[in-house]
């Protein structure tokens, strides 16, 4: 159990230096959902509940250093599932950024479709413009 306990303190040293808020409401509920069921899975045997168990105690961690909640992302809780199934670290990364790659594509490619500004990173009131460059020296043949 000590172990176990080191482990959570250094996670939640590691998260603490590089993320404020991890998850907005919505993503948070997807994340609660993907935890029950590798709870479910614990149960039914299927996994062991270790690493489960350990991104627990690194929220419970987090919680009693910032006196809030501060619960895990979607990333964590896909970094849980991989290694409840026995993936080796490198291999889960991949799937990760496969996952990821797959995601995003699907996000921009929705975007595009509904005719307005891609979203991205640049808030509303900084809208760029594109004018095509006219090429003055050309002429038609």
């Amino acid at each position: 159990m000590k172990e176990t306990e080191a482990v959570e303190r250094e996670v939640a040293d590691c998260w603490r230096t590089s993320i404020i808020d991890m998850a907005p409401g919505r993503i948070a509920f997807r994340t609660q959902r993907l935890m029950a069921c590798v709870a479910d899975a614990k149960a039914a045997g299927a996994v062991s509940g270790r690493y489960a168990a350990i991104a627990r105690g690194v929220e419970q961690a987090l919680f009693a250093e910032q006196g809030r909640a501060v619960p895990m992302n979607i990333d964590a809780a896909t970094a849980v599932i991989y290694a409840e199934l026995g993936f080796a670290p490198p291999l889960a990364r991949g799937l990760f950024c496969l996952s990821r790659s797959v995601g995003i594509l699907a996000h921009a490619w929705e975007q595009m479709q509904q005719g307005r500004r891609n979203k991205g990173p640049t808030p509303k009131r900084f809208l760029y413009t594109y004018e095509p460059a006219t090429d003055a020296g050309s002429s038609a043949e």
